[in-house]
C-alpha cells in the first residue's frame, strides 16, 4: 500500500494510475489507482523484487526503486509518492499558468489566484473578474455563466454581511484560490441555479514563526488603499495565526437615464443625469488556533471581529416631458452615513475514528450590525416659477441585523483503494431584521415628521435541515461519483406593521447527483453529470417593503416567491496535446421551474421593479478554456456563450432566446531578473434579456511586478482598464407602454501600486502530523 500526493502542495492525487512491474523484465503483472484519499492497495501480489510505475495526466511520470515481497514478508508499505507537475504542459488535473494554477477535479475547477498581478492592491472584486466565467456588475453583483443565481461562500461558509460589501472588505492578498462548483454533488449546498463560488483565504503551513505585510494604493477618480499584517507561529502541537488589515474603498458611479411611458392619448418621458460616491472605511482582526492532539485528533477555534463605517452622496437631476414639450425640472441629493460591525466564531473537531472513518464536525456563527442614515431632498422647478414649491425632505434610517448559524458533521470511509462512502448532515438557520424609519419635515412645524408610508419592520428567518450520502467507486479508467440530498426548509417573511398575517412557505426536497468520468489515456479525459439544484428567494426579494432612495425608481420584492427548482447536465472533455497546449471544453444545460427574474413595470410614471416566477425556462451554453505554457511565457484564452428559452405569457416575446457571451485572455511573460509583466483583455459581449438588451463591454489590464530582498519583498504596479471601457449600457422596448436606456459608468481606471513582503521561516514543513482546518484532501470547500 502507499499514498500519491502533490509535490509542490502536498495533497491528494486522486485517480493516478499505479502498475506493478517485475524486476526481471520490467513485465506489467497488475495495476490500480489511488482512491479519492491518494491511498492504494493492491492484494494477491505474488512473492519477488517489483518496482511501480505511477502516473497521472499532467504530472511527471514517477517510478521507484525495487522492492522485496517475500514469504516472511507479505505486507509492503510504499514510502510517500510525490509526484512533480510536468514541465510546459497542462492537464485535466493541474492546469499552471503563470497567474496561477487551475486545478480540474471530478466536481470542480479550482483557480489560484496568488499570483495574479491585475488583483494586487485591489479587492476580492478585483480577484473575481479576472476569473473566467464570472462577470461582476456595476453595482459588484456576482453572476457566473451569465446568471446571477450563484452562491458565494468564504472557505465554504455563508456571511451574514451583503456580498457586495463583503466583497469589498476582502483584500486580494488574503486569497488563495477560488473553487468554481458549477455542477455540485450531493454533499454541497445545492443553493443557487449557476452553482457555487468558493473564496478560500491564505492559511500558512510553516512551521516556526512567519508573516506578512503588505499594503495597496489606487488612483482613480477617487483613491483607495489598503494595509495589513498576517502572523503565523507553528508548533508541534499548536498553530496560532493573527491577521489584521485596514481598507479604505470608495466606489463612484454616473449614469444617464432616458424613458418614455406610453399612455392612450399622451406620452411621458423622463431624461435623468446622475453621479454618486460610496465609501466604505473597514477594519478586521482575525486570529486562531489549531492545537493538533495526535496523529488522529485535530480540535480548532478562530474568531473575526470588523467594524468601520460607511459614506455616500448621490446627485440626481431629472427632465420631465409630456408631449414634447418639458413641463418640469427637479433635482434631487442624497447624503447618507453609516456604521457597521461583524463577529464571527468558528470552532470544530477533525478525527479519524479506527482505522479509516475520519470525522470532520463544525460550527460557525456569524452576525452582522448595520445602522444608515440616509438624508433625501428634492427640489422641484415647473416651467411656470409661481408653481414652484418648497423641496421636499425626508430622511430614512435603517437599522439591520442579520445573524447566520452553520452545523455540520461530515463522516468520509473508504472502503479500499477504489471506493469511498460519505455522509453527513448540516443545518443552517439565518435571521433577518430589518427596521425603517422615515420621516418628513414640516415646514410649518420646522420639525421632521413620522411617516407611517416610509416606515416599516421586516423580518426573515429560514432554516434549513439537511442530511446526504455519496460512494465514489473507480473501475480501471471508468470513475463516477453518485449521492442523494434530502432537505427541509422552513421559511418565514413577515412584514411586521401590516395587517397582512406572516408569509411561511416550508417544502422538502430531495436532490440526487451523479458524475462519471472516463480517462482515454493520461492526457485525455471526458466527464459528465447531472445533479438537482434549487435557489430560494433571498431576502430582499420577499420584502414587500417600498425603497424609495430614488422618487422615480421604486423596488419592491414579492412576499409569494416559489423557490426555483433546476435540473442540470453538465459535460466537460480536457485534452492536452503538442506538449505546451492544455484544451478543456464544456457543454451544460438546464431546465428550470418557477424561474424567479426580475419584472418591470410603470405606474403613474413611476419605474417599478419587482420579482416573480416565470413558468419555465431553459438555459444552454458552451465554455472553453485553451492554454498554452512554457518555462517563461503563458497564455490563457477562455470563452463562454449561452442561451435561454423563457415561456412565460406574460413576456412580449415568449419562448424567443435571450443570449450573451463572453471571453477572456490573459498572457505572462517571465524576465529572468524576477520581473513578471501580465496582461488581461475582458470583453463581455451583448446580452439579450427577456425585458432588455445589455451592450457589450471590455477592459485591458496592464501589470508589472518584481522581486527584491531574495524575493520576500514583491512589488506590483498596474493599470486597470486603460482605455476607460467597462461602462454599463441596458435597453428596453420589451415592457408593455414603456422603452427606456440606461448608462452607467463606475470608476474602473485606476493605477495600482502594491508591496507585499514576507518574514519569518518560509520553508515549508515536509511532515506535518495533521493539516490545518479547512485544508483537507483536495478541497478548501468544507461545507456540502
Amino acid at each position: 500500500m502507499g499514498t500519491v500526493v502533490d509535490a509542490a502542495t502536498g495533497k491528494p492525487v486522486e485517480f493516478a494510475t499505479i502498475s506493478l512491474h517485475s524486476a526481471k523484465d520490467s513485465a506489467l503483472l497488475t495495476g490500480t489507482m489511488t482512491g479519492v484519499d491518494g491511498k492504494f492497495t493492491m492484494n494477491n501480489v505474488s512473492v519477488g523484487p517489483f518496482f511501480l510505475r505511477v502516473s497521472f495526466i499532467g504530472y511527471d511520470k514517477f517510478q521507484t526503486g525495487l522492492f522485496k515481497i517475500t514469504p516472511d514478508k507479505l505486507f509492503v508499505t510504499i514510502p510517500t509518492i510525490q509526484l512533480k507537475m510536468a514541465s510546459g504542459v497542462l492537464d485535466a488535473v493541474n492546469i499552471e499558468v503563470e497567474r496561477g494554477n487551475v486545478e480540474l477535479h471530478i466536481d470542480k475547477k479550482v483557480y489560484n489566484t496568488d499570483k495574479d498581478l491585475d488583483s494586487k492592491g485591489g479587492s476580492a472584486v478585483d480577484v473575481l473578474r479576472n476569473i473566467p466565467s464570472v462577470d461582476i456588475d456595476e453595482d459588484d453583483n456576482v453572476s457566473l455563466r451569465g446568471d446571477g443565481s450563484v452562491q458565494v461562500l468564504i472557505d465554504g461558509r455563508p456571511s451574514s454581511i451583503p456580498l457586495n460589501v463583503l466583497l469589498r472588505q476582502i483584500p486580494a492578498s488574503d486569497i488563495e484560490k477560488v473553487e468554481l462548483i458549477t455542477n455540485p454533488g450531493a454533499k454541497y449546498d445545492p443553493e443557487g441555479m449557476a452553482g457555487i463560488i468558493n473564496i478560500i483565504l491564505k492559511k500558512s503551513k510553516q512551521k516556526g514563526f512567519n508573516g506578512s505585510a503588505n499594503a495597496g494604493y489606487g488612483q482613480g477618480i477617487m483613491y483607495n488603499y489598503n494595509g495589513g499584517v498576517s502572523l503565523n507561529w507553528r508548533r508541534e502541537k499548536f498553530n496560532y495565526t493573527l491577521n489584521a488589515n485596514h481598507n479604505n474603498n470608495p466606489h463612484w458611479n454616473e449614469g444617464r437615464g432616458d424613458r418614455t411611458t406610453f399612455f392612450t392619448d399622451s406620452t411621458y418621458r423622463l431624461m435623468t443625469n446622475s453621479q454618486g460616491n460610496w465609501v466604505r472605511v473597514n477594519n478586521m482582526v482575525k486570529g486562531g488556533v489549531d492545537y493538533f492532539i495526535n496523529d488522529k485528533n485535530t480540535v480548532y477555534a478562530n474568531g473575526t471581529f470588523s467594524f468601520g463605517n460607511t459614506f455616500s452622496s448621490n446627485d440626481n437631476s431629472y427632465r420631465h416631458i409630456g408631449n414634447g414639450e418639458l413641463f418640469q425640472n427637479s433635482t434631487a441629493y442624497s447624503l447618507g452615513n453609516g456604521t457597521n460591525q461583524n463577529f464571527a466564531v468558528n470552532t470544530g473537531w477533525q478525527s479519524t475514528l479506527g482505522k479509516k472513518l475520519a470525522m470532520d464536525f463544525d460550527v460557525n456563527y456569524d452576525q452582522n450590525k448595520s445602522y444608515t442614515t440616509t438624508n433625501n431632498t428634492e427640489y422641484k422647478y415647473n416651467v411656470n416659477p409661481f408653481l414652484n414649491t418648497d423641496p421636499i425632505r425626508r430622511t430614512i434610517i435603517q437599522d439591520n441585523f442579520t445573524d447566520v448559524l452553520l452545523g455540520r458533521l461530515d463522516f468520509t470511509l473508504p472502503i479500499n483503494d477504489s471506493m469511498q462512502v460519505e455522509f453527513g448532515s448540516r443545518v443552517t438557520i439565518e435571521n433577518e431584521n430589518t427596521d425603517f424609519i422615515g420621516t418628513n419635515f414640516n415646514y410649518t412645524t420646522q420639525l421632521d415628521e413620522y411617516d407611517s408610508l416610509l416606515s416599516n419592520n421586516f423580518r426573515y428567518n429560514q432554516s434549513v435541515y439537511a442530511g446526504y450520502a455519496t460512494f465514489a467507486h473507480r473501475i480501471g479508467k471508468l470513475g463516477y461519483k453518485a449521492g442523494v440530498r434530502a432537505e427541509q426548509t422552513l421559511t418565514t417573511a413577515d412584514l411586521v406593521s401590516s395587517i397582512e398575517e406572516p408569509f411561511k412557505n416550508n417544502y422538502f426536497n430531495l436532490f440526487p447527483s451523479i458524475h462519471v468520468s472516463y480517462q482515454f489515456s493520461d492526457i485525455s479525459e471526458l466527464q459528465l453529470s447531472y445533479s438537482k439544484r434549487i435557489k430560494r428567494p433571498s431576502s430582499h426579494e420577499v420584502n414587500p417593503f417600498a425603497n424609495f432612495s430614488d422618487p422615480y425608481f421604486i423596488r419592491v420584492g414579492n412576499p409569494f416567491l416559489l423557490p426555483e427548482q433546476i435540473d442540470v447536465v453538465e459535460m466537460n472533455y480536457s485534452q492536452r496535446f503538442k506538449k505546451f497546449w492544455t484544451f478543456n471544453g464544456s457543454l451544460y444545460y438546464r431546465m428550470i421551474d418557477d424561474q424567479i427574474r426580475r419584472y418591470s413595470r410603470v405606474e403613474d410614471n413611476l419605474f417599478i421593479m419587482s420579482f416573480n416566477n416565470l413558468q419555465e425556462s431553459k438555459v444552454g451554453g458552451t465554455e472553453f478554456t485553451l492554454n498554452y505554457r512554457k518555462k517563461t511565457f503563458s497564455s490563457m484564452l477562455t470563452g463562454n456563450y449561452w442561451y435561454s428559452i423563457i415561456n412565460d405569457s406574460e413576456l412580449i416575446r415568449p419562448n424567443v432566446p435571450s443570449y450573451g457571451w463572453s471571453a477572456n485572455w490573459m498572457t505572462n511573460y517571465k524576465f529572468k531578473n524576477d520581473t513578471r509583466v501580465q496582461a488581461n483583455l475582458v470583453y463581455r459581449g451583448g446580452m439579450m434579456m427577456a425585458q432588455g438588451y445589455i451592450m457589450p463591454r471590455y477592459n485591458f489590464n496592464l501589470s508589472v511586478s518584481h522581486s527584491f530582498l531574495n524575493k520576500n519583498l514583491q512589488v506590483t504596479l498596474g493599470v486597470r482598464d486603460i482605455f476607460r471601457t467597462m461602462f454599463f449600457n441596458v435597453q428596453s422596448r420589451e415592457i408593455p407602454n414603456l422603452e427606456f436606456n440606461n448608462y452607467r459608468y463606475f470608476d474602473s481606471r485606476r493605477v495600482t501600486l502594491a508591496l507585499s513582503y514576507n518574514f519569518g521561516k518560509q520553508a515549508q514543513q515536509a511532515n506535518q502530523k495533521r493539516k490545518l482546518k479547512a485544508d483537507d484532501k483536495d478541497s478548501g470547500l468544507p461545507d456540502m
